[in-house]
């Protein structure tokens, strides 16, 4: 878990008793694939909202493996982080 703040961005709120933190790209990400409901809306999402343009994909490969390990039938996994890189290349050529 303590890998988890350190990929958070704390907002400059002015709030006195809240602190607001937000994770990185690739944690909302890998967040959408490995979502219980395991949907093809979670990664349309993930395509559409052009976050995959600012993540760093070595480090999303490396969180997706790590996360696998933690997954029950990790073969049966829904969302994949192959499917959804391949086809961001197509939605990249498409031009959006």
């Amino acid at each position: 878990m303590e890998d988890v703040y350190e990929d958070v961005q704390t907002l400059n709120v002015p709030f006195n008793n809240i602190r607001v933190e937000l994770p990185s790209a690739e944690l909302l990400i890998i967040s959408k694939l490995f979502a219980t409901q395991q949907t093809t809306k979670d990664t349309e999402d993930v395509l559409n909202s052009g976050i995959l343009d600012h993540a760093d994909i070595n480090k999303l490969k490396m969180l997706y493996t790590e996360y696998l390990g933690y997954t029950i039938l990790p073969e049966r996994r829904y969302n994949s982080l192959d499917d959804l890189l391949s086809d961001w290349e197509k939605h990249k050529k498409k031009g959006r």
